[in-house]
């Protein structure tokens, strides 16, 4: 078991080397981010935030977007009771 100890340590070290030279650089863009934007359905009263389970169930077709919380309000829209935008 001694003997065994050192080569499957070595065995996991080689794994674990091989799968940070596969991973790209991370790099950073010369552009912002996109602000964080709210949908809402053009048949219904709330707005939700992007990854809300309310908004990924509007029909890409009712779908509207706003930039801002304000934006949304403007509109007539009314916050989400689950995610609370």
């Amino acid at each position: 078991m001694k003997r065994l100890t050192p080569i499957l340590l070595a065995i996991a070290l080689a794994f674990v080397a091989c799968g940070r030279a596969e991973q790209p650089p991370k790099t950073e863009s010369k552009y912002p981010p996109p602000p964080l934007t709210y949908v809402a359905s053009r048949n219904r009263e709330p707005f939700h935030h992007l990854r809300c389970e309310r908004a990924l169930k509007i029909l890409p077709e009712n779908i509207q977007q706003f930039a801002t919380r304000e934006e949304a309000l403007a509109a007539g829209k009314k916050p989400c009771k689950v995610c609370r935008p």
